[in-house]
């Protein structure tokens, strides 16, 4: 298993991984559409690229990065006393061990006059929070952007008619980035729906379901996102065509950021109803407006449907260890499930990458459901797609038997076609190398004797 340089792959622009029957073109930079053109994964490459490149040039603006926190000066005494109130606790008990009897009902006396206090103190915040959602509704607020001493940015709400010196009423986490991530980005609350509580007003910008897909954290991040869909894109295009490609990515792509968004919604349901007390494995209880970014559910998409269609297919592990594919996408699958459950870092991501992955491996096994959904795919490139031999050599003798169909019926052939004995050829050369050796003028002509076949049956 290594990196081979044969002739074809240097006149398509690709780079041929494997050896002997397990063999796939990774990298393609024109795409094997019979209508020519660019790979799908060469276009999905550039385009991340320069939208990474042009926000990192253009002025950063300010997005919001948790809700609104109301009445923050009430926030710190309500925690000072009840760390007193813990220390107390602690004090009566070792009172109790010693056996020094005033000692705990001084204690105790002092415990209870906290206990008021920390009432007091929790029932100005609920009239705080309940008048800030109502100030907050009308638009009853002046917000501006104030950095922090140690770092940073709050939003910062203060009343129109109170004096600047007054305490705000609430205040909001800030991220300056560029502006289209700002537009972009996926976070739970912009994108769909969350309880009032946590901040629906800028919900159901459903634009963000697909372009959070474009959007990368930094170059590193950018990098093994472009790589995964160099190495792994070409097996699916060739299989499935450009168009579809793209659309399994786009509904990877998508279908990640929708289980991100219910595991989301559903840990905040469970955090509201329980007080932070009871912990759900596999739910996501970050705050909605975490932002998710990123390609990778879209990668892991075509990852697991390059898994289904060439499971025994050989990739090279930090490009040294070779490993069955089948192997590499179960390994990619359980890392991100356990993160999810143990709930580490990045387990956001995680999340969508097992929607991407779904949804990959589920549109692999059923490509047809693309046309029926898409019609106008099939009439871009002249072909409906059919459900996919698993293997790649099982895939390569349908492909043949296919064409060896079409070539049999040459026998009114107009002259200047390629004989039958060329159409044998180019058959064994796929059945032996696979599709991806043919040159361009071999595909020309088996295109051209299966086309010549499905006139004479009548099909289009």
């Amino acid at each position: 298993m290594g990196l081979a340089d044969r002739d074809y792959t240097r006149a398509q622009g690709g780079t041929s991984i494997g050896g002997g029957a397990s063999r796939f073109t990774a990298g393609r930079i024109r795409s094997l559409s019979p209508r020519g053109g660019y790979s799908a994964s060469f276009i999905l490459i550039v385009l991340c690229t320069a939208v990474f490149l042009l926000d990192a040039v253009l002025p950063k603006q300010w997005v919001q990065s948790s809700p609104w926190i109301a009445a923050p000066a009430l926030r710190e005494p309500i925690g000072s006393i009840q760390r007193r109130i813990a220390q107390l606790d602690e004090a009566a008990q070792r009172a109790k061990a010693a056996g020094s009897a005033p000692e705990v009902a001084a204690i105790l006396e002092e415990r209870s006059s906290f206990e008021v206090l920390l009432e007091s103190s929790r029932k100005k915040l609920d009239d705080a929070e309940s008048a800030w959602e109502s100030r907050r509704n009308r638009g009853e607020f002046t917000a501006r952007i104030e950095p922090q001493p140690g770092g940073g940015a709050l939003a910062v709400a203060r009343d129109p008619a109170a004096p600047p010196f007054v305490d705000p009423i609430a205040v909001a986490r800030v991220d300056s980035v560029g502006p289209i991530r700002a537009w972009l980005q996926f976070t739970t609350a912009q994108a769909m729906w969350v309880p009032q509580k946590w901040g629906a007003e800028q919900g159901f910008q459903f634009w963000r379901f697909v372009g959070y897909g474009l959007l990368h954290i930094n170059l590193t991040h950018l990098v093994f996102n472009m790589i995964g869909l160099w190495v792994f894109g070409a097996i699916v295009e060739q299989a499935f065509g450009r168009l579809r490609f793209f659309a399994l990515f786009t509904l990877s792509v998508v279908v990640g950021a929708l289980l991100y968004f219910l595991l989301n919604v559903l840990g905040l349901a469970v955090l509201g109803a329980t007080g932070g007390e009871f912990i759900v494995p596999g739910l996501l209880f970050n705050n909605p407006y975490l932002p998710l970014i990123g390609a990778s559910a879209g990668v892991y998409g075509v990852i697991l449907a390059a898994a289904w269609l060439r499971p025994d297919e050989d990739i090279l592990l930090l490009f040294v260890f070779p490993v069955p594919l089948r192997y590499f996408a179960l390994a990619i699958i359980g890392i991100a499930i356990l993160t999810l459950i143990q709930n580490g870092n990045n387990a956001g991501g995680e999340a969508a990458h097992l929607g991407g992955a779904i949804a990959g491996w589920w549109i692999a096994q059923r490509p047809h459901l693309l046309d029926d959904f898409f019609p106008f795919f099939h009439r871009f490139d002249g072909r409906r797609a059919a459900r996919p031999t698993r293997g790649a050599a099982s895939s390569s003798r349908g492909a043949a038997s296919s064409a060896r169909g079409a070539a049999s019926a040459r026998s009114n052939a107009p002259s200047g076609a390629p004989s039958d004995a060329e159409i044998d050829r180019i058959l064994d050369k796929v059945r032996e190398q696979g599709l991806a050796s043919l040159t361009e003028r071999e595909r020309t002509a088996l295109r051209n004797a299966t086309d010549d076949h499905r006139k004479r049956d009548g099909r289009r």
